[in-house]
């Protein structure tokens, strides 16, 4: 790389999801401090380490600001963190079994790898910055996720079935449909 270029470099951000006061994340946060230091001393300035809990403003305006969003893992349940990364359009590069939530169908500005590629990741990434089609997904403007993956969709299937189930002797068989569907018939609003 030339020495004398006046090119601002972006800030890589890791993010450790967790409560931050306790020792496993303690060491976690230790050790990922501990290798930038060993590892890439020169990156050193231009990589940033926190934690911080559940999603809240700061992990929103972090979203909002970030460029590229990079899940290395999955967490327990569905991953909230990701959810919203889809709402805000950003590109985002996750492990393969991220894959298995449905709101991740049909969705465009996802990029999977497999865990622990880290040459794809870094492919990907290369890309995203030099491939026309890829470059797209960089561009800012928010997707919308259809009403059965938010907040008020959840609310609508648990609703649903919590009126199905009080029924005398009444069971819920989807067959083969999304329990929002079963709701949406049932309220006359879905063929």
């Amino acid at each position: 790389m030339d020495a004398g270029m006046n090119t601002t470099f972006p800030k890589l951000l890791i993010y450790h999801y967790g409560p931050s006061r306790s020792s496993k994340s303690t060491l976690i946060y230790d050790a990922i401090l501990s290798h930038i230091e060993t590892a890439m001393p020169r990156l050193r300035s231009c990589i940033y380490v926190m934690q911080i809990g559940p999603p809240d403003q700061l992990w929103n305006t972090l979203l909002t600001k970030a460029k590229v969003i990079i899940e290395l893992s999955m967490c327990e349940g569905i991953p909230a963190m990701l959810l919203a990364a889809v709402q805000k359009g950003k590109p985002i590069i996750t492990v393969n079994e991220m894959g298995q939530f449905s709101f991740t169908k049909g969705v465009d500005n996802i990029l999977f790898f497999q865990k622990g590629d880290a040459d794809t990741i870094a492919r990907l990434l290369t890309d995203l910055w030099t491939d026309p089609q890829l470059s797209e997904l960089l561009l800012p403007g928010p997707r919308r996720l259809r009403d059965e993956y938010t907040t008020v969709g959840n609310a609508v299937n648990w609703l649903f079935l919590a009126a199905e189930m009080s029924r005398d002797s009444n069971t819920v068989e989807p067959e083969g449909k999304s329990i929002f569907e079963l709701a949406g018939q049932g309220a006359g609003l879905c063929v």
